[in-house]
């Protein structure tokens, strides 16, 4: 369907513009690499999980992009870094948020 979509890129780009499309496709990365600070973990799992409750435009946006394998890869991503920032339980919470 996307495929049918024409100039799909350059609509994707006056739309939402290169940051947008940009931070869709890499925050979970930029989370992950990110150094853990005791002082800002606390705010950053109660980002992410809020991110993830509202992922349906972000999933959205991924799939304009013909990225939605990208998708698997940022819930990856984000479910170890919570594991290595909140431990075990909120992990199992998380997983059973995604799944």
């Amino acid at each position: 369907m996307n495929q049918d979509t024409v100039d799909l890129p350059q609509i994707l780009e006056d739309k939402l513009g290169g940051a947008v499309r940009y931070a869709c496709t890499h925050w979970t990365k930029h989370l992950r690499l990110s150094p853990i600070s005791e002082q800002y973990a606390d705010i950053i799992v109660v980002m992410a999980t809020e991110m993830l409750k509202s992922a349906p435009p972000w999933i959205e946006v991924m799939s304009l992009e013909n990225n939605l394998e990208g998708v698997i890869h940022s819930m990856h991503n984000v479910l170890a870094w919570l594991d290595e920032v909140s431990g075990p339980l909120l992990l199992t919470n998380m997983q059973k948020l995604v799944y």
